[in-house]
């Protein structure tokens, strides 16, 4: 039959393979079989029953009964996995009927002697087949004559019978079915179609085989170097499943003939398979790559017409008439199916068997069923996290690509332990939209795509998503406001397809609604909100649990005793030892960091703003009312006296120039380096002074330099001064250059704006800092967004902007992260790239003492609320050790 050509056909394979030359797939086969040398003795006479062909000779029967010792036959070697503790539970005694004793099967695969045939996957010789014949519908109903042994029950292990006959009740004289109970007739009824449907069962992987997964090879419908990986994640291990069952239905034929027309039990059969452990994990692969099968085999009939068209029923029934007009899929899912089939039937055996049976008695039927159930639950169980992945894949491949490099950076998709954890179509209720609405829970945040072709397979982010450390979701119970209701209602008339019922739901991000969203029924609204309330507790459970970075707080037995608040705090290194510095409503207090010694007052103060140390001086500095001083800690450990307060402050501001606003300290090229703010009339100023360890003197730079009235902060970062305000303002290398100001991001003329960072800039953002993350990158930090740029200004191309996820006041380095501080929660963001990792629910903490670059040793300095209320308790934010939880990155 001509199919339609892909243009990647390799017509010199089709030759190949015209020639029965099996050299291209050197795939090893699964099983290792012997044959045997044929039986010593003739067969017993009787019926001649369809015997088993292996490599063109007839294996009798006989061979698998009750005379052959269990020793002859070996296990299959596991599907080129490695073998997982088995299932097998400790099999009951055997009961005193021997006549039962005798009806179990082989344990395993038969072992038939030395191999003379090809290993090739699809060999006929690979596996010992039983071949079932397709109906026959020209077969005519049995006749009571023909109701023997010898006649309707070899017909129906031949598959030759009408189909109105493959029933218990059609294949035994009238005259056995008088003599029996009611409970006993459904009973061997059920039996008989446990037998039945295994051997349709075994009919439907051998047509799926021979009628899909053996011209696939031949037919060129996919490029040679893809068909073994594609056959392998499509059809998986399902010619070793059907080894099982062949030799599982030898035994079930075997018991079927030495019974008849009653079948006492065929659990010895069913148990001697199902316990083995090759069959378990054979079982258990194939359920939990089930959703990587059905995924990989759609992805393939979307994207190649000629594959279409092959796995068609028209085209298949032209290969095999088994396959009886059903479709690919219902092949795929027999193998995932039986298990629970087969479970089901015998629950019902189990309900029509006597009490006294020893079925029961024995507790094997419970047994089977409950391996049976085991099998299915951890095939199950090992496939969700892959259906997750499965799942993440085909979200992934569905944005929309230009949408991909613009909104969903921060998602993570591209970590290898991203999930998918529920996902399905929505209605927008309010604010109100007509556009399709497809909502995706991730496990990390929740996303709402929209379609951008009519056949919904490419998507593109419609709102910004919400991480789910500030995620919420409740039913709405207020009534729609008239102007929504009105809108929703136009829409639903341009849509048509969308029903006007709908159960609506709250989605809140951090506490605050954000959208109103309509399901279909109110099961599926409260479904959605289950799964994300569980979701977002249990992302929230892991966060804590795991902090990336966590407050130290000092021992709360010393902590500082005043009546106001902590305002500012800095470390200080005094002849080697760390001293914490605090400044206070009331003053100035001082203590060895990391002792249990009490802070001391050391100068009483009023309206302090900042403290800090400058490297080298080792004095304290005080912004307080205005004017700017330095504290000489020399002075404290010279006479060991715990008070400077007589002390007059050496002042650093002249009255002349203005009040003092701003103040920081650090260093620049190895140089001690002072600066703050004044404002003179009205415009503001910058001062920068150097520290001269030679004198011990603060040495003007240069004269003060005109800065922006809306500057409200400054910092030094690198070897630049950065302005805080409405702008980002920078002082390039004040030492090195002659100060100017310029401005921040520099768009060269070169510079691609991928990003739209350009037009971003251009809005109302009030710049706070800037971070030195690494060599030659810093992070410019805005109230909503940040961007990287290089040591010159310019961004960085690979490295998009970040869309914050709180409000943030204030940022920090630590360690390796970025920490941006809000009023109820602090976002740890990678330094690298600034990828969202944790959002930590830390309300009323405030940052006293930040590190603004990577190469710093600043400790950073925070206060949160104590008992009573005031900001008086004092610790240090530091990196925990490093997380390895799958779920933090």
């Amino acid at each position: 039959m001509n199919h339609l050509r892909p243009p990647y056909d390799d017509p010199t394979r089709r030759q190949l393979n015209t020639n029965n030359d099996h050299t291209l797939f050197p795939q090893p086969h699964p099983y290792h079989y012997a044959l045997p040398s044929p039986p010593a003795t003739p067969a017993t006479n009787g019926p001649a029953f369809p015997q088993p062909t292996v490599g063109g000779l007839e294996i009798p029967i006989s061979r698998y009964g009750a005379h052959s010792p269990r020793s002859a036959y070996l296990q299959p070697h596991p599907y080129s996995h490695t073998p997982t503790p088995p299932l097998t539970p400790v099999r009951p005694p055997a009961q005193p009927l021997a006549s039962h004793a005798q009806s179990a099967p082989p344990h395993g695969l038969p072992h038939l002697g030395p191999a003379t045939a090809a290993h090739h996957p699809a060999s006929e010789s690979a596996v010992p087949r039983i071949r079932v014949n397709p109906s026959d519908p020209l077969a005519r109903r049995l006749t009571p004559e023909e109701l023997t042994r010898d006649n309707a029950l070899k017909k129906f292990q031949e598959n030759r019978v009408h189909p109105d006959d493959r029933f218990w009740h059609a294949v035994v004289p009238e005259s056995v079915r008088a003599r029996l109970s009611k409970h006993e007739l459904a009973r061997q009824e059920e039996i008989f179609e446990i037998i039945a449907k295994e051997q349709m069962y075994i009919s439907d992987l051998d047509t799926w085989l021979t009628a899909y997964r053996d011209p696939l090879r031949t037919e060129g419908l996919l490029p040679s170097h893809v068909i073994e990986p594609f056959i392998k994640d499509v059809f998986m291990n399902i010619e070793q499943i059907k080894g099982y069952h062949e030799v599982m239905l030898k035994a079930l034929f075997a018991t079927q003939r030495r019974d008849y027309p009653e079948t006492h039990s065929i659990m010895d059969d069913l148990f001697d398979t199902i316990s083995n452990e090759g069959f378990q994990h054979a079982y258990v692969e194939y359920i939990s790559n089930i959703d990587n099968a059905i995924a990989r085999h759609k992805r393939e009939l979307n994207q190649n017409p000629a594959y279409a068209q092959f796995v068609s029923p028209e085209s298949a029934m032209t290969r095999d008439a088994r396959v009886r007009k059903l479709d690919f899929d219902s092949f795929l899912q027999r193998a995932n199916k039986r298990l629970g089939q087969l479970e089901m039937q015998l629950g019902s055996v189990k309900k029509k068997t006597e009490l006294d049976h020893m079925d029961l008695q024995s507790g094997m039927l419970d047994m089977v069923m409950k391996m049976l159930h085991r099998i299915v639950m951890r095939g199950q169980a090992k496939g969700q996290g892959q259906s997750e992945r499965i799942a993440l894949v085909a979200f992934r491949e569905s944005l929309d690509v230009d949408n991909l490099i613009a909104g969903v950076a921060d998602l993570g998709l591209g970590q290898e332990n991203r999930t998918v954890k529920y996902e399905g179509s929505l209605i927008q209720v309010d604010p109100p939209s007509a556009l399709p609405l497809y909502v995706t829970l991730l496990d990390n945040y929740l996303v709402f795509t929209n379609p951008v072709d009519e056949d919904n397979r490419r998507r593109r982010i419609a709102h910004k998503p919400i991480p789910l450390e500030l995620l919420d979701a409740e039913l709405a119970v207020d009534p729609l406001p008239t102007r929504v209701r009105l809108t929703s209602m136009l829409s639903r008339k341009e849509n048509r397809q969308e029903s006007p019922q709908s159960f609506r739901f709250i989605i809140k991000r951090n506490g605050v609604k954000v959208m109103e969203l309509g399901a279909r029924s109110q099961t599926n609204a409260q479904k959605w909100i289950d799964r994300i309330q569980e979701e977002a507790g249990l992302r929230r459970i892991e966060v804590e649990t795991n902090k990336l970075v966590f407050f130290k707080p000092r021992d709360i037995a010393h902590e500082i005793d005043i009546q106001g608040s902590l305002v500012s705090a800095c470390v200080l290194t005094h002849e080697n030892i760390p001293y914490v510095v605090c400044g206070t409503t009331t003053g100035v207090y001082m203590g060895i960091k990391d002792s249990t010694e009490r802070m001391s007052l050391i100068r009483g103060f009023s309206g302090i703003k900042t403290v800090l140390s400058m490297p080298g001086m080792q004095d304290i500095i005080v912004l307080y009312g205005g004017t700017l001083a330095h504290l000489p800690v020399a002075k404290l450990t010279a006479s060991r006296r715990s008070t400077i307060s007589e002390e007059v402050p050496i002042y650093l501001s002249d009255p002349a120039d203005g009040p003092v606003f701003e103040t920081c300290a650090g260093e620049i090229n190895s140089q001690p380096v002072l600066a703050f703010t004044t404002k003179h009339f009205i415009r503001k100023r910058l001062h920068i002074y150097l520290y001269n360890r030679a004198s011990r003197q603060l040495d003007r730079l240069c004269e003060p330099i005109p800065i922006s009235d809306s500057t409200t902060d400054i910092s030094i970062v690198g070897s630049d001064i950065f302005l805080a305000g409405k702008d980002c303002q920078v002082i390039r290398n004040p030492i090195s250059y002659i100060p100017k100001v310029v401005s921040w991001p520099d768009f060269s003329p070169t510079f691609i704006d991928t990003f739209g960072l350009q037009a971003r800039s251009s809005t109302v953002n009030r710049f706070l800092t800037g971070i030195e993350t690494g060599p030659d990158r810093i992070l410019l930090v805005y109230d909503t967004y940040g961007c990287f740029v290089n040591s010159s200004g310019q961004p960085i191309a690979p490295l998009r902007p970040l869309e914050w996820e709180t409000a943030p006041i204030a940022a920090s380095f630590c360690d390796k992260y970025v920490a941006l501080f809000s009023l109820d929660t602090i976002e740890i963001r990678g330094g690298e790239d600034g990828q969202l990792l944790q959002i930590l629910d830390m309300p009323d903490m405030k940052l006293l003492c930040s590190s603004q670059s990577y190469s710093s040793v600043n400790a950073l300095m925070a206060t949160s609320k104590a008992e009573n209320g005031n900001m008086n308790l004092l610790g240090e934010l530091a990196p925990t050790v490093d997380i390895s939880s799958p779920h933090l990155i």
